[in-house]
């Protein structure tokens, strides 16, 4: 025996035509797109935190950029610092407000070791000596990637704080909606209107078909 709710037969069924069980499905696709994306970023950026890579790639060019004079070295670096941390300052502003904090870059001479400049964030604080090529060491309350270059001339330590898993996910997640939303009515508008094409000559079958008597059986006239 079949039990049925009382209000089981009562509530109408929603009629969905094709057109829109094609939108509907090309929607569902659009997020399935963005998750695969999305999965795409994080595990290029689990890569390349795995490896520190980048970092160590900036920190290597910054060093090779740098004057023969130790002024001329701590005013790059000075200016430098100050560029990194505003384009992280904007990378912010534009992933709604994002905590992603400063980096802090220490310049020392090769040839006896003398510390030249130290960013604001590490004056003051205890931090475990670079004992890796890459490394995530505690600078107060946060913890940071640190790589270290050098050349002949300097020696430049490079710390950023380690973004979580959870900000990068939403970074990542933001960054992609823009394209996704630019792509859809280029993709949906076209879609759309060839499925209205298509369907044109059984909406015109239906219309004829509905002004018809119930008891008028002749053929239709129809291609």
């Amino acid at each position: 025996m079949r039990l049925r709710w009382p209000l089981m037969g009562r509530l109408p069924r929603l009629q969905r035509s094709l057109s829109g069980r094609v939108v509907g499905t090309l929607l569902i696709t659009f997020v399935l797109v963005w998750l695969v994306l999305l999965w795409r970023d994080w595990q290029s950026y689990h890569r390349d935190t795995s490896r520190l890579g980048p970092l160590q790639d900036a920190a290597q060019a910054l060093v090779a950029a740098l004057p023969d004079d130790a002024p001329g070295a701590v005013l790059v670096t000075r200016s430098s610092e100050q560029q990194y941390n505003a384009l992280r300052q904007r990378a912010q502003a534009q992933n709604g407000g994002l905590p992603l904090g400063d980096i802090i870059l220490v310049l020392s001479r090769v040839a006896d070791g003398r510390e030249l400049y130290a960013s604001a964030g590490w004056r003051g604080q205890t931090v475990q000596a670079q004992t890796e090529p890459a490394m995530e060491v505690a600078v107060g309350p946060t913890v940071h990637w640190s790589v270290q270059a050098q050349d002949a001339r300097w020696r430049m330590r490079f710390l950023e704080p380690v973004v979580h898993a959870p900000t990068a996910l939403r970074m990542f997640a933001n960054n992609l909606v823009a394209p996704m939303l630019v792509a859809l009515p280029l993709v949906l508008l076209p879609l759309w209107w060839a499925v209205r094409r298509g369907l044109r000559p059984l909406r015109t079958l239906v219309a004829r078909v509905a002004a018809r008597r119930a008891d008028d059986f002749t053929p239709l006239q129809l291609d």
